[in-house]
């Protein structure tokens, strides 16, 4: 079958430009002349006989035809993308860009990523750390890792961690503290993230009735537990940040209650094509999400064990005096 087709640039050239919603940035995607893009949607408006796009003084805006149009070519264009990704060319590198939550990189992903470069040599990872909401859907960024609630527009979600907070502190500092309830942290030097500060949220959940004018040292959200560690005092950290220190024995957690506070998701742009390297990082991340998982779940049970080992012990002493 014969196909009747437009100019394959001319397609191209409409698609981006409809994508991002400007034909500066299509020019700047296609590695061409704004002239460029303008004259190839000229030529496939005529081939079409239909207007695609409005043109304003502030810009474009898409007409319904183009809107119709823009949807149905997105989606055969990353069928042609997933088609020729599965085939690994010799010699070929794959640059993939990850936005990612700045604690998150520090504390988490940083120290991980040895497992992934090492498997995959043929990618050269990018890690952006930031806190702003990149536009996935414009190219910022392929994948990413967000802090939040989880809704966001435009991107498609998938849970990684749920994040429940409470305090962490080095050994020494919790001996010399002399605690006897959660009060008594208001008396105590605290760390305090400067975007992301539960310790109100802790300190009423754990009865602490006055809790307003807590004092304590503001660093940046990545800073508090490096903080913790060096003996600074008491910050409030969920497993993700604190994980690898309390298991570690750097750190502890001097009270059991827990709250729940946001989460950490991979995000990506919505109804897009997700590009084989981004999908082999979203799938390492989830193994190694659940390495991790279990990871805490045993250093959970041995600390419960080797408690009430310790209990018996205790217990048995008493009965033979």
């Amino acid at each position: 079958m014969i196909r009747r087709l437009p100019s394959l640039n001319a397609l191209r050239a409409f698609e981006a430009a409809a994508r991002l919603q400007s034909l500066t940035l299509a020019a700047g995607e296609l590695n061409v002349a704004q002239a460029a893009i303008s004259r190839h949607v000229r030529e496939l408006e005529l081939w079409l006989g239909s207007k695609l796009f409005n043109r304003t003084g502030r810009g474009v805006t898409l007409t319904e035809e183009g809107r119709t149009l823009a949807g149905d070519l997105t989606a055969g264009f990353d069928c042609l993308a997933a088609a020729v990704d599965r085939f690994d060319r010799p010699g070929s590198v794959k640059r993939l860009l990850v936005s990612v939550d700045v604690s998150f990189a520090a504390l988490w992903l940083v120290p991980r990523l040895k497992s992934f470069l090492n498997a995959y040599p043929d990618i050269e990872l990018v890690v952006d750390p930031n806190t702003r909401l990149v536009d996935y859907a414009k190219g910022e960024a392929d994948i990413g890792i967000r802090y939040g609630g989880g809704v966001w527009k435009q991107v498609a979600v998938t849970k990684l961690f749920d994040a429940n907070v409470s305090p962490v502190c080095t050994p020494k500092v919790w001996a010399a503290a002399r605690i006897v309830d959660p009060a008594d942290l208001l008396k105590s030097p605290l760390i305090r993230e400067d975007q992301h500060d539960y310790w109100p949220l802790w300190l009423v959940a754990a009865g602490v009735k006055s809790s307003a004018d807590i004092g304590g040292t503001q660093v940046r959200g990545e800073m508090a537990i490096a903080a913790a560690e060096s003996g600074t005092g008491f910050a409030i950290a969920d497993d993700v940040q604190a994980g690898d220190a309390l298991m570690a024995g750097r750190l502890m957690r001097p009270f059991e209650l827990s709250v729940p506070a946001a989460g950490y998701y991979i995000v990506h742009a919505e109804g897009a094509h997700l590009p084989a390297a981004a999908r082999l990082f979203r799938d390492w991340l989830c193994t190694e999400q659940k390495r991790f998982v279990g990871e805490l779940a045993d250093w959970r049970a041995s600390r419960t064990r080797n408690k009430s080992a310790k209990n018996r012990k205790a217990t048995a002493s008493q009965i033979r005096r």
